[in-house]
């Protein structure tokens, strides 16, 4: 009875781990919320030289835009001002423990609703000023200004 009691207890420890592993796996392998830049974009040859022999393949970097942070915390976004030049990104990131979204004064863009931990990143590439709030708490206000 005893030698029975083992071996159950031995295979119910096994499946938990196992379980344990393939959730652990499975999270290590979700997606960014946001796109990643500076991934390479292979470039082809298909010229063949006198020999008939075809040239290697090349990657080539691509330019990896520059980006600044927003913090969504205490109901506030840090910093609630900030410049930035034509071309370049922000990521505001939510640190707060309810959900917020990031939404344009002129109605133009709007995040999807950022719960706890989650990003949203936009590319601003026109000079300007970028007033924007948070659409579930409209007392929460920050600009973005976009110089040449």
């Amino acid at each position: 009875m005893n030698t029975k009691n083992l071996i159950i207890s031995i295979v119910v420890i096994l499946v938990v781990v196992l379980g344990f592993y393939i959730i652990m796996r499975k999270n290590s392998e979700a997606p960014m919320p946001y796109s990643t830049y500076g991934t390479t974009t292979p470039s082809v040859d298909n010229s063949v030289s006198n020999n008939t022999t075809p040239k290697p393949a090349t990657t080539t970097p691509a330019i990896k835009p520059v980006s600044h942070n927003v913090t969504i915390q205490n109901m506030a976004f840090s910093p609630s001002s900030l410049t930035i030049k034509k071309g370049e990104m922000v990521v505001w990131t939510n640190k707060d423990s309810v959900p917020h979204t990031v939404v344009a004064n002129d109605g133009g863009s709007k995040s999807s609703t950022l719960n706890p931990g989650q990003s949203y990143a936009f590319t601003f590439n026109n000079a300007g000023s970028f007033a924007y709030h948070c659409g579930i708490h409209p007392s929460m206000k920050g600009t973005v200004v976009i110089t040449q």
